[in-house]
This record gives C-alpha cells, sequence and structure tokens, in this order.
C-alpha cells in the first residue's frame, strides 16, 4: 500500500510541482510584501502600533497627520459618534436644553 501511495508522487511528478513555483515566482511573492507587512508578520503588530512604536506618536497623531484632519474629526470617526456626542458636556448641556 504504502509503495503504491509513493509510485503515485514519483520524481518527475515532484519535480514538475516544484518547478511551478520557480525562484521568480517567489521574489514575486516576496516583493508584494513591503517592509511593513513583513514586521506585521512576523510582531504580530498592526501598522499603526508599529508606526506608534518607531515614531513614539498616539495612533490620534499618526491618523492626524495621514488623514490630514483634526483631532476631533479623527475623533469622530474612530467613534463613529457626532461631534456632540464626542464632547459629553455638550451633549449633556442638548439634553438639559430639550
Amino acid at each position: 500500500m504504502s509503495t503504491a501511495v509513493i509510485t503515485l508522487f514519483d520524481t518527475h511528478m515532484i519535480a514538475a510541482i516544484i518547478t511551478r513555483f520557480t525562484a521568480n515566482v517567489i521574489a514575486i511573492v516576496i516583493a508584494r510584501l513591503t517592509a511593513n507587512m513583513i514586521a506585521m508578520i512576523v510582531t504580530g503588530l498592526t501598522t499603526h502600533m508599529i508606526a506608534m512604536i518607531v515614531t513614539g506618536l498616539t495612533t490620534h497623531v499618526i491618523a492626524m497627520i495621514v488623514t490630514g484632519l483634526t483631532a476631533n474629526v479623527v475623533a469622530m470617526i474612530i467613534t463613529r459618534f457626532s461631534m456632540v456626542a464626542a464632547t459629553p458636556r455638550v451633549g449633556v448641556a442638548f439634553v438639559a436644553a430639550a
């Protein structure tokens, strides 16, 4: 039984399988991964976390730099709240006024 399984994958078939992944294909796969992506895979960290470690900036500051938005707008996007919800005191004032 074991010999039958071995003969299914003789040296020629194994060679054919291996040659489908030539050095060029492997190089293309590797080249598609940027330094950040490789660092993410190795460390298990996200790009923001890596950027935080490298630059010493917080995620909000990085998001502000990348998007060109202010801290309030970034906070609104991250929290998915309106400006009123993002500022509790103003929100309470609106509720009290209503």
